[in-house]
This record gives C-alpha cells, sequence and structure tokens, in this order.
C-alpha cells in the first residue's frame, strides 16, 4: 500500500514561491534594481485583491525591513532607492515601515516608566520621519491602502507630529514650539538612539492633506513625547 508522504511546509509551493520572491527583492534591493524591484512589488500588491499574507507585497516589504541586513547599511539602501525614485509609491513606503520599526525599537517593549527620556526623543524623531515618508508615499499613490494603515499606526503610537499640527491649522512649520524640558545632553542621547539605528533626519516635507488623519494629538502631548522639532 502507498502511503502518500505529506508535503513539508517548506516544500509547499507558495512557500516556496514567496521564500524566492523575498530573495529577488533583497537581491535587487542591494543591486538597485529599482524599477525591477517595484514591478515585483506590484505583481503582488493588494490593491486589487486585498492580497495581505505570505508573498504578498505587504509580506515582502516586511521582509526587506526585516534583520537580514546591518541596521545602518539597510537604511541606507532604502534612502538611496527613494533618493532615486522619488514619485515611487513603494520606496517612500518601504523608507517609512523601516522608520516605524527603528521607532519601535528605540521605545523598546518596556513598560512606559521603564523607558528613559532620551528613548521617548529618540523614538518621537523616528515616528515623525515614519509619517513624513508615509504621507510622501500617499502623494504617489492615494490609493495606497498599506501607506494609510501604517500612517495610522504611526500616529496613534506616538501621536501625530507637532510639525503636522501646526501645518494643518495653516501654520509654517518653523512656528512649532522648541522642545521644553529637556536638557541638550539628553537631547543629543535621544538623537544617538536613531544615529545607532542608521537614521537620519531629514526636514519634512511641507504637505496639508485634505483628508483628516485616523488619529488625532494634542500639541501638549506632542511635546511630552519629544516631537516637536523640525530637522533639516
Amino acid at each position: 500500500m502507498n502511503v502518500e508522504r505529506p508535503i513539508p511546509p517548506h516544500e509547499r509551493p507558495e512557500v516556496v514561491d514567496a521564500v524566492s520572491a523575498r530573495a529577488t527583492a533583497r537581491r535587487l534591493l542591494l543591486a538597485g534594481e529599482d524599477e525591477a524591484l517595484e514591478l515585483l512589488l506590484a505583481a503582488r500588491d493588494d490593491l486589487g485583491s486585498r492580497r495581505t499574507g505570505l508573498g504578498s507585497a505587504q509580506w515582502l516589504l516586511q521582509q526587506l525591513i526585516a534583520p537580514w541586513l546591518e541596521q545602518p547599511a539597510l537604511m541606507q539602501a532604502l534612502r538611496e532607492w527613494a533618493a532615486r525614485r522619488p514619485r515611487s509609491y513603494h520606496a517612500r513606503l518601504a523608507l517609512g515601515i523601516a522608520w516605524e520599526a527603528a521607532a519601535a525599537r528605540i521605545r523598546s517593549g518596556q513598560c512606559a516608566d521603564r523607558v528613559s527620556r532620551a528613548q521617548w526623543i529618540g523614538a518621537g524623531m523616528a515616528s515623525e520621519q515614519a509619517v513624513a515618508c508615509l504621507l510622501q508615499a500617499l502623494e504617489c499613490n492615494p490609493q495606497g491602502r498599506m501607506a494609510w494603515h501604517r500612517l495610522l499606526r504611526a500616529t496613534c503610537y506616538l501621536g501625530e507630529p507637532q510639525w503636522l499640527l501646526a501645518q494643518q491649522a495653516g501654520e509654517a512649520p518653523d512656528a512649532c514650539p522648541a522642545a521644553e524640558g529637556h536638557d541638550d545632553a539628553t537631547w543629543q542621547a535621544g538623537v544617538a538612539h536613531v544615529a545607532a539605528l542608521g537614521g537620519r533626519c531629514s526636514r519634512f516635507p511641507v504637505c496639508r492633506p485634505a483628508w483628516p488623519l485616523g488619529c488625532r494629538t494634542s500639541s501638549r502631548t506632542a511635546r511630552s513625547t519629544g516631537c516637536v522639532r523640525h530637522w533639516r
């Protein structure tokens, strides 16, 4: 009697396909083959089929920022991709997701009262950069469901940035108040948390979205988390 051998999980067609796509995406990112990478992501995007599982564009982007490469080198590769393709939805989205992950790593999984002020500041800086990148992704593709999802996550996690609140109120970003209650040493320690992960803060975009964000944060809350300065 022949007994059919069960297929091991790693040999299932969908797993083999996903692993192959992941290897291809990572290779294309490092090689700077932007067009091929974006075609791969577009072919697996969830815009029409709501595909979000194994092998989807959402899964591939998560795999691009997973710890497969030293964090500074990964951030540099993502920045270069976004710089080469300023109108690329996926490039801005990937960089935004990477910044969001950096914010979570800096903040850590500790209870809030065990997170240092410098960690809160560093996490706030990274979160602000994530919001900026995700807004830029939505400028490239307002229908980008994943960018909307990540934007809501970022703003609910550490609050809507003060510079964005100011822009929505019709004020210039330079009108944002300076950081209050932080000595320079603590502030620089927060910057060091960002630098250690390969982050480099850049100027925030001048954008005043016509849509309301799903999560609002008061100016007081934004100041208390350190999310108040904008960077050049």
